[in-house]
């Protein structure tokens, strides 16, 4: 046999030899992947909330606002807006000509604070143009979206944070140097408007500062501020408002610390305690969630139901408006790795689950927080023997304990 047909032969056998190992190979992987003895799922990382549904009461210290005047009301405050002491809130016209004058000199005056404000600023600290930039961006892409759901009240408001926002840009690029003059100018266009007043204003101070309210709604003094803590279930079953008098103009609520108060199943609140620091969601549009501190939990005669009393210090428009809503109480909040059920086992009577990576299959000790019907939260700080993200639990296989 010459060498030729020799080397011929020998390619061939390496040939079909590799090509048998690659058969085997695929049918091994094929099979394994057909026919592998056990069921994994993958672990991943969730939040879960335990919480409650509740229709929350609102109590704030609020003092009432009254005046014996007549005609055109024009509220100089916004609601929930911050007001001073002896500070106009309100004032009546006689003349309907003048409501629409008034209210052209108060979006006035708050453009002429705003500027008043920006060129105070500049002459302390150069504005960052980066922050002016994205405050700037945000705001036109609110009032779109304020547009595009009609609601113009707030499109005014946005637009008015972004002409201020504006201003405070062309003092950052260098484009004005200072707004002087346009201050100048604005106080000759309110002195102006001021004189074509055709009927005396009567103005309505408030006697206390605070956050004003341009409504009453009878629930003022339906339960002590003072003495929240006291309340009971029965109080809060059977509020009852008061009748609004005709000369009630609004509110002035003048403390920052305010109270959400409602009635639970003393069972659902077991694990809560005075002190608590708890977080509501609210589904409100100006704030999706609060964070509350437990003041009071009270039981009722035969210890079923309980007050829940909470204590809040954020404040806006929306918030110093709101008398009653239902809230979602949120009592704990789990963090860990979601886990089927089905994946926990015991060995040598500890609780784990075991994990397969590639064909080793070990067992991990997990600590369980949170248990459901289909899966339990485990708890880790990602150590070398715990339980991991992306990790591959047997949540069926043969052979297995548990």
């Amino acid at each position: 046999m010459n060498k030729n047909k020799k080397d011929g032969y020998f390619q061939k056998f390496i040939f079909s030899f590799f090509g048998v190992l690659i058969v085997a190979f695929v049918l091994y992987h094929t099979f394994n992947s057909l026919f592998d003895p056990y069921v994994t799922e993958t672990v991943a990382e969730v939040s879960i909330k335990k919480s409650i549904s509740a229709n929350c009461f609102i109590v704030r210290k609020e003092n009432v606002v009254t005046s014996d005047n007549e005609g055109y009301k024009v509220f100089k405050v916004s609601n929930g807006g911050k007001v001073a002491k002896n500070s106009d809130v309100v004032s009546f016209y006689e003349d309907a000509n003048d409501v629409e004058l008034a209210n052209e000199i108060l979006k006035l005056e708050s453009y002429l604070s705003a500027i008043e404000e920006i060129d105070k600023q500049n002459s302390i600290h150069i504005a960052d143009l980066d922050i002016i930039s994205s405050q700037t961006s945000n705001s036109i892409k609110e009032m779109l979206l304020n547009v595009y759901e009609n609601d113009f009240a707030k499109t005014e408001k946005t637009l008015e944070s972004l002409r201020y926002y504006l201003a405070q840009g062309q003092l950052a690029t260098g484009r004005e140097d200072d707004y002087k003059q346009v201050i100048s100018d604005l106080k000759n266009q309110l002195k102006q408007l001021k004189s074509k007043y055709s009927s005396t204003e009567k103005s309505v101070k408030c006697d206390f500062s605070g956050y004003f309210v341009n409504f009453t709604d009878g629930y003022e003094n339906a339960l002590s501020y003072e003495n929240i803590e006291n309340v009971t279930v029965s109080q809060i079953e059977n509020l009852k408002p008061a009748e609004v008098n005709k000369n009630e103009v609004g509110k002035v609520i003048s403390e920052n610390e305010w109270y959400l108060v409602c009635v639970v199943d003393t069972t659902d609140i077991s694990n809560v305690s005075e002190g608590d620091k708890l977080r509501i969601g609210t589904s409100l549009s100006s704030v999706n969630e609060l964070v509350v501190k437990v003041e009071a939990l009270n039981k009722s005669e035969n210890g079923k139901k309980s007050v829940l009393v909470m204590s809040c210090m954020k404040m806006n428009e929306e918030l110093s408006t709101l008398r009653q809503k239902e809230m979602q109480i949120v009592l704990k909040t789990y963090n860990g790795l979601k886990v089927n059920s089905r994946a926990i086992r015991i060995k040598d009577g500890k609780k784990g689950v075991y994990v397969k990576l590639g064909n080793i299959i070990r067992f991990i000790e997990t600590d369980i927080i949170y248990n459901s019907k289909d899966y339990v939260i485990v708890d880790t700080d990602y150590g070398y023997n715990q339980l991991k993200i992306y990790d591959d639990v047997v949540v069926k296989g043969k052979g297995l304990d548990g």
